[in-house]
């Protein structure tokens, strides 16, 4: 995907468990520009921009990155959480928190950022040579597409959630003009879930040369999968 916006008032502080006092850094503002690869939670996406091209710029050469006490650790992360600040008709402030999957450290990055940098940023997701097996208590149901394709998201949604609309939708058009138009537009979602879907888990995955998609229900009663060639553009 495409985006093209800046990052200002860049402030990242470092906590670690029974060490008195807190390493603060100011990072100058930092331009977001070109062709990115699709990314599952946004959170993880800024962590990455942070740890990888921010943060090791600023401290590059600096007393903070002398000697053995790096400042950012070279160890396996938790997710990353995000946080609005605040919102104005231009921009919002943010704040990003990652820590260290031992509990030792943990980073809060402060940043601001024009609103408008993600929904200007439309991408398309493209399926092909699609599985899809459905799960809806004892019914299993199972679908073969070819390509199915949805455009406009903008990057503000997640990869798993743009993959269930393109499916859902994949599933329905399949049956366009046939005697089970109107009922496959559940096929993929059940009626009975469509008020509840914020408790459905879903996630996706690259298993080898091809993508896995789950959603599930937290009591087990429901799951898709789906597997297929990905394209974002």
């Amino acid at each position: 995907m495409i985006i093209n916006g800046t990052i200002r008032d860049i402030k990242v502080k470092r906590t670690r468990n029974l060490v008195r006092g807190a390493v603060d850094i100011k990072c100058s503002d930092y331009r977001l520009e070109g062709k990115f690869k699709p990314y599952e939670r946004i959170e993880d996406f800024f962590w990455k921009i942070f740890s990888e091209k921010i943060i090791p710029i600023t401290v590059a050469g600096t007393e903070i990155e002398s000697g053995h006490d790096k400042f950012l650790l070279d160890a396996d992360m938790f997710p990353a959480s995000l946080t609005v600040l605040c919102k104005n008709d231009e921009s919002s402030k943010y704040l990003l928190t990652c820590m260290d999957r031992q509990l030792t450290t943990t980073y809060h990055v402060l940043f601001t950022m024009d609103d408008e940098i993600f929904r200007r940023t439309l991408y398309k997701v493209e399926l092909s040579n699609v599985w899809i097996k459905v799960k809806d208590n004892d019914n299993i149901r199972e679908y073969t597409l070819g390509k199915i394709s949805e455009e406009g998201f903008d990057a503000y949604m997640n990869l798993s959630t743009a993959i269930n609309d393109v499916i859902v939708d994949g599933v329905m058009f399949s049956f366009e003009g046939t005697d089970e138009e109107d009922d496959a537009m559940y096929y993929v979602v059940p009626k009975w879930l469509r008020k509840d879907r914020n408790i459905l888990l879903s996630s996706t995955e690259r298993v080898g040369e091809r993508y896995q998609w789950t959603c599930q229900s937290p009591d087990g009663m429901f799951r898709a999968e789906a597997t297929f060639d990905l394209t974002i553009s």
